[in-house]
């Protein structure tokens, strides 16, 4: 997983050409699903490889959305204490409103991540 981190964190960061097919191939290969299952187990580097793949497109965020994992951050965030876990969950959910605001903001208020949300609003 970690493997998976590094290769899209150094394109993204370098603006590597085909990032977007670098995710959607990533997506398209079903890797969601299983990041999900990590993230709710509670590995941090499973939520930065969400956001990573969410960077700048939207189809991957809505699939993260769809997954459910905003409702289940809005019960493990308040119980863990984490520092890492919280932050990656906090920077995962900062990237959906980032890169998917229309689609992001009603489950996560819906969740009870109003508060977050409006922490977390690009400016």
């Amino acid at each position: 997983m970690r493997v998976l981190v590094c290769r899209v964190l150094c394109a993204v960061n370098t603006r590597a050409e085909g990032i977007r097919q670098l995710q959607a191939s990533i997506t398209a290969a079903g890797a969601v699903e299983p990041l999900v299952t990590l993230a709710l187990r509670r590995h941090p580097v499973a939520y930065q490889a969400l956001q990573i793949l969410c960077y700048r497109n939207n189809v991957t965020c809505k699939a993260v959305i769809k997954s459910g994992i905003i409702e289940k951050i809005s019960v493990i965030l308040p119980m863990t204490s984490d520092l890492e876990l919280q932050s990656q969950m906090c920077f995962l959910l900062s990237g959906l409103v980032a890169f998917c605001p229309s689609f992001a903001e009603e489950p996560i208020i819906n969740a009870g991540l109003g508060e977050y949300k409006t922490a977390l609003q690009p400016v």
